[in-house]
């Protein structure tokens, strides 16, 4: 199947030479590297590990239920690579450059005599954020918002985007500032309640959306906090995240199947829809074995890649140019492009593919525009986290994780053109905690202030 055995052989060293230079810049602190790490990770996985699993295993996508299947030649696979490898040496290459303008360490504004202040801020968030999320879930469920595969509901005032990007951005970093308040006010009973309600806000949006990728994004943001807040992973920490990723996996296929009781039966409560995916992956005897083969694959396609791009040059796609401006404002964007034009799935379908980063900037202007936009992406996400900071940000590692849970997913589906709303809410999301956390530094400090003056007059 594969054939041209000289031009795999020059893309894989040029890949493997360029990954090498890019590791010499990533031997610093995580505070300065993540998110080149995190970029690297989706690259590897979308890119690298799916085209040698579809080498072995040619059945591969057709098995997992991908839309390019097995019609695909060994010349499309070939310029699959070869786009794929171009678009990660820029990305290396470029990373190398911004990294070695970064200062090797970050500067950290959280002192300990600032304990007050994040127990203060940990004690309203306690009580402020389950409220909250009750109050979005239930809004969210009564309307049906959320789901995904059937039509839109309008809400007035925008109401309906409004609780989406609360629940999929403002929500999530709210408790993450929760979790780094507890741990920097020392008291771990804040912390473990944020924990918990982190992973309970991830269950309740993947049964809100029928979505299987809400909970491991949130577990792969808290992963992201525990890494940067300095200390390295702590046993429980570890334990907490190696749950959330085999919970992820064990339910990949039963919400599969609770997706689609939801499509077809929309005003079916989730209780009823819950248990039927149950009895239905209980029903296909696979035990326990297969069921974290299925969730393991369902992780592993979550990541776009390879097979988009296998997708373009399979079916000759050629690049939009000038017109790729009237494509990003139609209704579906370059998604809807790529699905309903490219693939014939009918608009009536309520599916859109994920187009892939390399993949977006290729369909906008080739090869050429696909190496540039890479490079411009990383300067992007260097310039953002770095402008973060800057700012002395009391919640840094928390507005960081925050930031590069947006950055995974960005990177992993690939679709910029869509993203306005989500990276204005991430913005003001963290203005928000910051100005959150400073009002109560200011009022610890009338209150120590007002103690000093009792204590002199006493």
């Amino acid at each position: 199947m594969l054939g041209g055995g000289s031009s795999y052989l020059a893309a894989t060293l040029g890949a493997v030479a360029s990954c090498a230079i890019l590791l010499t810049r990533l031997n610093r602190p995580l505070s300065v590297t993540l998110p080149f790490w995190t970029i690297l990770a989706v690259f590897l996985v979308g890119y690298y590990v799916k085209f040698y699993w579809i080498v072995l295993d040619p059945d591969f996508l057709r098995e997992a239920g991908q839309v390019i299947g097995s019609g695909y030649t060994a010349a499309s696979l070939l310029s699959a690579f070869t786009l794929a490898t171009i678009a990660f040496s820029s990305f290396c290459l470029a990373g190398w450059v911004f990294l070695g303008l970064s200062n090797k360490r970050q500067a950290q504004y959280y002192p300990e005599t600032y304990r007050d202040v994040y127990r203060s801020a940990a004690r309203f968030l306690i009580w402020v954020v389950p409220i909250l999320m009750f109050l979005t879930f239930i809004v969210s469920y009564r309307t049906g918002i959320l789901i995904v595969g059937v039509d839109s509901v309008h809400l007035p005032f925008r109401l309906a985007g409004f609780i989406s990007y609360s629940r999929s951005v403002f929500i999530p970093g709210l408790l993450l500032v929760l979790v780094f308040c507890g741990d920097k006010g020392g008291v771990a009973f804040h912390k473990r309640i944020g924990i918990a309600l982190l992973l309970l806000h991830g269950l309740s949006d993947v049964l809100l959306r029928s979505s299987r990728g809400r909970f491991i994004v949130l577990v792969l943001a808290l992963g992201f906090l525990f890494l940067i807040k300095g200390k390295g992973l702590k046993p429980s920490e570890s334990g907490v995240l190696l749950a959330g990723f085999l919970l992820t996996m064990m339910l990949a296929p039963i919400i599969t199947e609770y997706r689609i009781y939801r499509i077809f039966s929309p005003r079916a409560n989730m209780g009823e829809a819950l248990i039927w995916g149950l009895q239905n992956v209980s029903a296909a005897n696979t035990g326990v074995a297969g069921l974290f083969i299925t969730g393991f694959r369902f992780v592993l396609l979550r990541v776009t890649g390879i097979e988009m791009l296998l997708v373009y040059t399979s079916l000759g796609a050629m690049p939009l140019g000038i017109s790729a401006l009237d494509v990003m404002r139609s209704p579906g964007g370059l998604s809807g492009y790529v699905s309903i034009d490219l693939l014939g799935v009918p608009a009536s379908a309520n599916t859109a593919f994920a187009v892939s980063l390399p993949g977006w900037f290729y369909l906008i202007g080739g090869t050429l525009a696909m190496a540039i936009g890479i490079i411009g992406y990383a300067a992007l996400i260097w310039g953002l986290w770095n402008g973060l900071s800057r700012f002395r940000l009391r919640t840094l590692p928390a507005a960081q994780a925050l930031m590069l849970m947006w950055v995974y997913f960005v990177t992993a589906e690939g679709t910029l053109d869509d993203q306005s709303f989500s990276f204005i809410t991430l913005l003001a999301s963290i203005f928000i905690f910051e100005w959150l956390v400073r009002r109560f530094e200011h009022s610890v400090r009338i209150k120590s202030s007002h103690q000093s003056w009792d204590q002199k007059y006493q």
